[in-house]
């Protein structure tokens, strides 16, 4: 993902379909306060990947389609749990490291820069407001059309599969240290960006270039456990420099 394939990205006729459907998104965010922030851009997405012609699943690794529903599942319970220890607009951030993240490793970029747009689109909403609202059934569907499009634009490398569907970590491994600790953490924003970038490149440009899947889960499974722990520690920092709460 170096500079200039990212300036392609930006002049993608995918990419840019996918900004004008996330802008859609974003405006009807305005106007329907209420609206769930994933479930927006669900819709835009979907109507994305329809407008380049590319809508469909595309299912030639039979264990890809069962992992992206379970990483669906986790990663969208994982988001709107999240929401309890960060702002809710940090969370979009997260997810929309996973999905550039996504766009980077898959083989066939076309339906992963449309939904890269979609999100850059959708984020705009963050200009008027800084909160929006985030619901468990919005966030299981986004990560459930992001991972349609990792199994279909990743099936020519079954690593890139497992690197693309492992850049959402974050919203797994972060509301496990809150489970694991047995309270409501507050995670330095900052930080869980920082570990999420390091963890999507672990996943999607190491993991994802591999050819043997279990190689790949493997990397990312190292790549979990070690932001893990730099997101554990760091919030403990943290929270040692606040002091104790009154």
């Amino acid at each position: 993902m170096d500079p200039q394939t990212v300036l392609e990205l930006l002049l993608q006729q995918e990419f840019l379909r996918g900004v004008a459907m996330g802008l859609v998104a974003a405006v009807a965010l305005v106007l329907i306060p209420r609206l769930d922030w994933f479930l927006a851009w669900s819709l835009a997405a979907l109507a994305a990947v329809f407008w380049i012609g590319k809508l469909g699943i595309s299912v030639t690794v039979w264990w890809s389609l069962p992992a992206a529903g379970l990483v669906s599942l986790f990663a969208g319970i994982g988001a709107k749990e999240l929401e309890r220890s960060v702002p809710s607009w940090a969370v979009l951030l997260v997810f929309g490291l996973s999905v550039l993240g996504a766009w980077g490793t898959v083989p066939d970029t076309e339906r992963a820069a449309a939904l890269t747009g979609v999100t850059v689109g959708g984020l705009a909403v963050l200009i008027v407001r800084r909160r929006v609202p985030i619901g468990w059934i919005g966030a299981i569907l986004a990560v459930g059309v992001l991972g349609g499009v990792i199994v279909t634009d990743g099936s020519s490398r079954g690593g890139a599969i497992v690197g693309a569907l492992g850049t959402v970590g974050m919203l797994v491994v972060a509301p496990g240290i809150v489970t694991i600790e047995g309270a409501r953490s507050r995670f330095p924003v900052l930080w869980l960006l920082a570990c999420q970038i390091l963890h999507v490149f672990l996943s999607g440009r190491v993991a994802g270039r591999m050819q043997d899947p279990l190689a790949a889960f493997l990397m990312v499974l190292v790549s979990a456990v070690l932001v893990g722990g730099l997101l554990w520690g760091g919030t403990r920092y943290s929270a040692e420099r606040r002091g104790p709460v009154s």
